[in-house]
């Protein structure tokens, strides 16, 4: 998050009032114009955690609240903000993009993995020839934002492959075989994405899925090899959510093609 944003956040949690524009610009010395562009940014950040931005004619902006659980959470995300590699970051931001359902603003990016505009801009470039393999096209629309489209199955491979890349094969495997206790690896890997997917208002059932599939081994009398049983489970849990975003459109595809079927 932009450090304006928290301080925007601060200020209004330590007073328990409405405060103007005016108000907060002043206190934060910035222009009123910088204000009303970085507030948005504060509203979905607090909805996020489940709070209310109030706003009223002529009074200003107040939250509604545990203001003290609020400020908790703020330093929480600040301690734990994810230490990523340039890789994993820009896979992470190709997952964020994926999953939105309307275009974004470079700004939201910026907030979301604390860093400038235009370093996100650097690896926007990156993504962009990633996402061709898949006949993805990132759109650019000057003033509004930006949204990747694309037929629905590349939208869902390409997050699958983004996933894969974020959590690699073996460690996925070590959990699926209930050998995780151990394995710093694993926890290394999967705490990193869950609190990634946690920050983007993102909740996947891993559980829940994982034992859907073994009951559907039971019933069909033979199991997946590790590999597949992976792919098939990370191909469940995406298409399950993007079903639930109601962006999702059956289509009938080719098992000589799809990556399922490929590692099954």
């Amino acid at each position: 998050m932009q450090e304006r944003i928290e301080k925007i956040i601060y200020y209004l949690c330590h007073n328990n009032r409405y405060c103007t524009a005016k108000e907060i610009a002043t206190h934060l010395k910035i222009s009123e114009r910088t204000f009303y562009r970085i507030i948005p940014y504060a509203d979905r950040w607090l909805s996020r955690q489940n709070y209310q931005l109030e706003s009223k004619t002529n009074q200003g902006y107040q939250i509604k609240g545990d203001k003290k659980e609020i400020l908790l959470k703020l330093k929480d995300e600040k301690d734990q903000h994810l230490d990523l590699t340039t890789f994993e970051r820009q896979d992470m931001i190709l997952i964020y993009l994926l999953f939105q359902e309307d275009i974004i603003k470079i700004g939201e990016l910026a907030t979301v993995f604390y860093m400038s505009e235009t370093s996100i801009n650097n690896d926007l470039a990156q993504i962009e020839e990633k996402i061709t393999y898949f006949d993805l096209v990132l759109y650019r629309k000057k003033g509004s934002g930006i949204i990747i489209n694309g037929e629905e199955l590349a939208i869902r491979s390409c997050i699958i492959e983004a996933f894969t890349r974020l959590i690699p094969y073996d460690v996925v495997i070590h959990y699926l075989r209930g050998e995780t206790d151990d394995i710093e690896e694993y926890h290394f890997s999967i705490n990193k994405l869950n609190h990634f997917l946690e920050i983007i208002g993102i909740s996947l059932d891993w559980e829940k899925e994982k034992q859907e599939i073994k009951n559907l081994e039971q019933k069909l009398g033979y199991y997946f090899s590790y590999s597949g049983f992976t792919t098939l489970l990370l191909y469940v849990i995406i298409t399950k959510y993007r079903i639930q975003m109601k962006r999702s459109h059956w289509k009938p595809f080719s098992k000589e093609l799809h990556p399922v079927y490929l590692q099954l």
